[in-house]
């Protein structure tokens, strides 16, 4: 696990994305996105499968849902034409605390910032308050 949970998960819906297409058997990759805020964490369109499996979209997701996810995923729900991936809340609030575990004293710091045309920005903003 990295230090950025949200990298991780969505890394780890990459990794499921790649399983509904070979659940599947398409050979085009979807497109994973955010989903709307009360859709889950991400969407799965299944619009670009429709022609290759001369099914509609509504179906394709409903079998692209079936495929299975581990935790911190929820099992995946097909709404209309997409798959939404959400997340158990036990789950995702231990995942978010192993990454701040495993960065110890680094968690929340932010990177360095780096000498050059910015920083003199930032200084005369920091003087004018």
């Amino acid at each position: 696990m990295g230090h950025d949970p949200w990298a991780d998960l969505r890394e780890q819906a990459e990794r499921i994305r790649h399983s509904i297409e070979s659940s599947l058997g398409v050979t085009r990759p979807g497109i994973l996105q955010e989903a709307p805020e009360d859709r889950g964490l991400f969407a799965l369109a299944a619009h670009g499968w429709a022609a290759e499996l001369k099914a509609s979209p509504a179906s394709i997701a409903t079998r692209a849902a079936r495929v299975p996810v581990v935790p911190p995923y929820r099992a995946l729900k097909a709404d209309g034409p997409y798959v939404n991936f959400s997340v158990e809340p036990g789950a995702f609030a231990e995942h978010v605390l192993a990454s701040a575990r495993s960065a110890s004293e680094s968690y929340g710091a932010s990177p360095p910032v780096r000498s050059g045309c910015c920083s003199s920005t930032r200084a005369r903003t920091r003087r004018d308050r």
